[in-house]
């Protein structure tokens, strides 16, 4: 979890490469549960070409191992209200304050 400004904690997964320091960011976050992200889903899945009927679309944050092996971290987030985040925002409300 990370703790927004105003208090409410975002659920989020954090991939980064195993080089120690500074690494470049790609941030990503969906309406849908950031578990259905994971690069174990991804991989558990046969492939599909994007334009088949039957794609699900798991890695629609990007595909995570080769965004790592590039040298960047990847960050999946939860919005707020959705899956594990806290709130009761939904992606068609405005935030509420929640301090």
């Amino acid at each position: 979890m990370v703790r927004m400004r105003d208090g409410v904690h975002l659920a989020v997964d954090v991939y980064r490469p195993s080089a120690p320091g500074a690494t470049p960011v790609l941030y990503t976050c969906a309406v849908h549960n950031k578990d259905l992200q994971r690069p174990e889903i991804a991989e558990a899945l046969p492939p599909q070409p994007a334009y088949a009927s039957l794609w699900y679309g798991v890695v629609e944050g990007g595909d995570t191992k080769r965004i790592v092996a590039s040298g960047y971290a990847h960050v999946i987030a939860e919005l707020r209200g959705v899956g594990k985040s806290e709130a009761t925002t939904t992606p068609t409300t405005r935030p509420t304050t929640t301090t």
